[in-house]
């Protein structure tokens, strides 16, 4: 039974998301809800439920992190509330590495990689928001196996910056180090010059991005040998698995406003293409979002509990 008392109780463990669940939930209906992390899955999970009958309508509540996904699944007495109706949408991060606990259940989702975004800022939004969004359409075949290199090679040259930055993240996180990794603005150290990914000038020693990394964590800087935690990274899915998705949203805005700004370079006969709107790593998930491919894993999910 929903109490008063109950209600006070999720306040006081600062569950936000448990306590707009019970607020919120019809025992007698067939409303679906839906938990996920942040204020930024919200739009995404709108676009693809919409895809969804049952999920068309789903009241979508965000718990602000993953901690608070898996402590309100953790806490919700499934004596009162439906299984049926209530789903968790939960961000792999590095618990395969970490060993952080993430809940096994019919109505919890785990992202195949760090985070959803992960499986959706990719090559074929790449093309996609090219065509729609630039106009850059009816390529020829050797075009888009150009812009496809372009991609690929700027991806690793991403990675490469990014692989130690990940390695000191692991380390923070299996060591119970304190950071705060939502002030790390990841496209400080970098930009990306006509497809060409590299290090801004005062982040040309690797030391000074590590030492600016902490810096924006809120960590000490200290100096250590971190390549166990690399090798983790590169023995557990890579980083394509193993990076957080955010990072990936703020490269793929650079990568598209590179490749825009270089079209005629790379193309001499095509005009310069102009954008039907900015975008920006703010507003990037907002708007293509409905553009994204509903990852595999999530289609299965979401068709299973459809039924």
């Amino acid at each position: 039974m929903i109490t008063k008392e109950s209600l006070v109780q999720d306040r006081e463990q600062a569950n936000v998301a448990l306590l707009e669940l019970k607020q919120k939930y019809n025992p007698v209906g067939k409303d679906v809800y839906a938990v996920v992390e942040g204020k930024d899955d919200i739009a995404y999970y709108t676009c693809i439920f919409a895809r969804y009958p049952k999920f068309s309508n789903a009241t979508i509540v965000s718990a602000n992190n993953r901690k608070n996904v898996v402590k309100a699944f953790e806490l919700t007495d499934w004596s009162v509330y439906s299984d049926k109706r209530i789903f968790f949408f939960v961000d792999r991060d590095l618990s395969e590495i970490t060993g952080e606990n993430t809940p096994i259940a019919d109505n919890v989702y785990v992202t195949d990689e760090y985070s959803i975004e992960n499986s959706l800022f990719n090559e074929d939004l790449f093309f996609v928001t090219l065509k729609i969004f630039f106009g850059v359409d009816n390529l020829e075949e050797e075009e888009i196996e150009v812009l496809s290199q372009l991609y690929h090679e700027a991806r690793k040259q991403f990675e490469s910056i990014f692989l130690p930055i990940m390695g000191w993240i692991l380390y923070w996180r299996s060591t119970g180090f304190s950071c705060n990794l939502n002030n790390l603005n990841s496209g400080d150290f970098y930009k990306i010059n006509q497809g060409v990914v590299e290090l801004k000038k005062e982040f040309q020693h690797q030391e000074a991005v590590i030492t600016e990394v902490h810096s924006q964590c809120g960590v000490a800087y200290s100096s250590r040998d971190i390549s166990s935690y690399i090798q983790q990274i590169c023995e557990c899915g890579g980083l394509q698995k193993n990076i957080r998705g955010k990072y990936v949203r703020c490269f793929f805005v650079k990568l598209l406003h590179s490749t825009v700004d270089m079209i005629t370079i790379l193309f001499p006969e095509r005009k310069k293409p102009k954008a039907i709107v900015q975008i920006g790593y703010g507003n990037a998930l907002q708007l293509l979002c409905g553009y994204m491919k509903t990852p595999q894993s999530l289609d299965t999910f979401l068709n299973r509990a459809n039924t």
